[in-house]
């Protein structure tokens, strides 16, 4: 799915290229970190902020790691300010 997402972000499909880097959390948990950036420039892509701040929230409650707070909390400070963060 990392080499279809990649496929699909190169040609501009960020829709189809978010669905295919979002199956990597049923085919390969480990590999999930890797995407995790790419799936963030996606919903960025999509501007989407709302979506992506609730898949960082299932993504804490299920498979909580520091990369996946990490990304939360740069998205909190985008979102709502630094102290929130």
């Amino acid at each position: 799915s990392l080499v279809e997402g990649n496929f699909y972000k190169k040609i501009g499909k960020f829709k189809q290229a978010l669905r295919a880097y979002q199956r990597i959390e049923y085919q390969d948990i480990a590999f999930l970190p890797e995407a995790l950036l790419m799936i963030m420039e996606c919903y960025e892509r999509l501007e989407d902020k709302d979506a992506l701040s609730e898949y960082l929230r299932y993504l804490m409650q299920n498979y909580p790691s520091i990369t996946i707070v990490l990304a939360n909390a740069e998205q909190v400070k985008d979102k709502q300010g630094k102290e929130h963060a």
